[in-house]
């Protein structure tokens, strides 16, 4: 089988497995991540990242824990890691071994993260939360809305004879009394 058919069924073995794993990230046919994490150690969590060359199984995949994900971990546990990757390489090469290399990491990931600090943890007094008034919001205005509203009022009340008619104004308009009404 050559190495290219050898590739794409571990592509295929690869996809199959992880399919449906959240931790898997394929990047692109030949690169791959994978995120390591323990339950309950967020100390110990590990993103892993293959890229596989032209002749791969035949030679070992590239390793690399440079991701801002990492950052967390020492230069201790990070050379600790990668030393186990390419022990496992050697092993098995000129097999498919991304599957391999990933579930031996999962296994001895306590081991492998021995040289971690633990991070120390704080304790916080529990703050006690104070309740704030809601002000009410008073309905938006315009100017002119708000003029209209003050002239119509005295002292909060409408001012009497608001809806009454001006007798003069009225009168000037409608012209008066019909001459034959006066005398």
């Amino acid at each position: 089988m050559s190495v290219k058919e050898q590739q794409e069924e571990e592509l295929e073995a690869l996809d199959a497995i992880f399919e449906d794993d959240e931790c898997y990230e394929k990047v692109s046919e030949t690169e791959f991540s994978y995120k390591i994490t323990p339950e309950g150690e967020s100390g110990k969590n590990v993103k892993i990242d293959f890229k596989w060359g032209e002749n791969y199984p035949e030679e070992a995949p590239e390793f690399s824990l440079e991701s801002f994900y990492n950052t967390h971990l020492t230069d201790a546990t990070k050379e600790h890691i990668l030393e186990f990757l390419k022990n496992q390489a050697e092993e098995n090469l000129g097999d498919p071994m991304i599957y391999t290399l990933i579930e031996g990491v999962k296994d001895n990931i306590d081991d492998l993260t021995k040289f971690q600090k633990e991070r120390p943890t704080v304790v916080k007094e529990p703050v006690e939360v104070k309740e704030k008034k809601v002000k009410e919001k008073k309905e938006q205005l315009t100017k002119r809305q708000k003029a209209r509203a003050t002239n119509k009022l005295v002292d909060g009340e409408l001012p009497r004879g608001h809806d009454w008619v001006c007798l003069i104004r009225h009168l000037s308009q409608t012209g008066g009394l019909p001459e034959s009404a006066q005398s």
